[in-house]
């Protein structure tokens, strides 16, 4: 008999087999490890093709549970810790391409100058708002997050507000998509790094889907 571990991809095994007790009496045995095999008589004789093994069954499962739950916790924990890390990652790109719009500025101006402003009130607040937060990604995200939102079920974004250590996460991830675009400080527009940003919280979607 076997169960699968389906989460680490391996199985337990073990035998049924037949025995003799001191009253040379016939009985089955779960036979799981070499221990079970000590002062053990098989009894040869006996047919199991007809015998019920449903609580042999049950022990096996028992026995896989205690051998192998502790490390299908680990492996669950370590998934959840991916997503949870996929999940803040694509929060920061949310964020800073929100940011990276605010009154009176467009999307031809210089990106460096834009961020700046920004680092300017990381520096200055505790707290700040985020503008245009795509609701639906959000509400895909959300119970794998660091902090607790309160995203409406309807409309296509919102303004979120946010502690400033989550606004700073935020826009060292900008600061890493523009250094990896190498492109002069001088020409690097707000534009080019939000299509950056685009792509990248696409392909971070992506992965936070099949993790």
């Amino acid at each position: 008999m076997s169960e699968n571990i389906p989460e680490i991809d391996t199985e337990m095994v073990a035998y049924a087999v037949a025995v003799t007790d001191k009253n040379n009496q016939s009985q089955i045995k779960l036979i799981a490890k070499w221990s079970d095999l000590k002062n053990i008589k098989i009894d040869e004789s006996a047919d199991l093709s007809q015998v019920n093994l449903t609580t042999l069954k049950k022990q096996l499962h028992h026995f896989a549970r205690e051998e192998f739950d502790p490390t299908r916790a680990v492996k669950r924990l370590e998934n959840y810790n991916l997503k949870s890390a996929i999940a803040q990652k694509l929060m920061n790109l949310i964020c800073i391409k929100g940011l990276l719009l605010p009154i009176g500025v467009s999307e031809n101006d210089t990106f460096w100058t834009v961020v700046k402003n920004i680092e300017d009130l990381v520096n200055e607040k505790e707290r700040l708002m985020v503008p245009k937060c795509p609701v639906n990604l959000l509400q895909i995200i959300k119970n794998d997050l660091l902090t607790d939102l309160q995203i409406p079920q309807t409309g296509e974004y919102v303004t979120i507000n946010l502690p400033i250590h989550f606004i700073s996460s935020a826009l060292d991830e900008g600061f890493r998509i523009a250094d990896a675009m190498k492109v002069k400080k001088s020409e690097l527009t707000v534009r080019m790094v939000r299509d950056r940003i685009d792509r990248e919280i696409k392909k971070m979607t992506n992965q936070y889907k099949v993790s």
